[in-house]
């Protein structure tokens, strides 16, 4: 800040992209863990009967309006360094529209380690009794709350080894 806008320039890239090297780095560890495509696929395959449910909905709008409410202090910041000329709606909807990817993005990352965490469960389960141990068994019961992001990164840093408080520091 004490240099300017010059300096500012390249904070912005580091803020922008970091987050998505992050991601990146963490959906590459996903990927390998036992079990994730369970994940994945219980992400893409969705329970259409709890379309006609009212509070999937109302978390759903919860989240959209959360995610995207994010975003209007950038289209602020735009609006007054930018020109008159400047087409508004068109960096809106875009930035709509990147916010929605980066949300899909970060539910694959998330759901893959679910499917590690159901299918680590149900081993479990598989050793101890071996009745109704499936891992989607346990993805319906481990997938809610605004906390599922926290819990997850938690395991996928801890599944990183030696460097996974390092990985872990990254997140805060």
């Amino acid at each position: 800040m004490v240099k300017g806008i010059k300096s500012q320039g390249k904070v912005i890239y580091f803020t922008s992209t970091f987050p998505y090297i992050l991601l990146t780095a963490f959906f590459i560890k996903g990927l390998t863990l036992k079990g994730s495509f369970v994940g994945l696929k219980y992400m893409v395959m969705p329970d259409f009967s709890k379309l006609f449910n009212l509070e999937v909905w109302r978390l759903a709008a919860e989240q959209n309006f959360y995610s995207l409410g994010l975003s209007t202090g950038s289209c602020i910041a735009m609006a007054s360094y930018s020109s008159p000329k400047t087409n508004f709606l068109k960096l809106s909807v875009s930035i709509a529209i990147i916010n929605s990817c980066t949300s899909l993005y970060a539910a694959g990352v998330i759901f893959s380690v679910l499917g590690y965490i159901a299918t680590q469960k149900s081993e479990v389960c598989i050793a101890a009794n071996g009745i109704n141990c499936k891992p989607e068994r346990f993805l319906n019961d481990g997938v809610a709350g605004t906390g599922l992001a926290f819990m997850t990164m938690a395991d996928v840093c801890d599944s990183f080894g030696d460097s996974g408080p390092i990985w872990g520091l990254s997140l805060a």
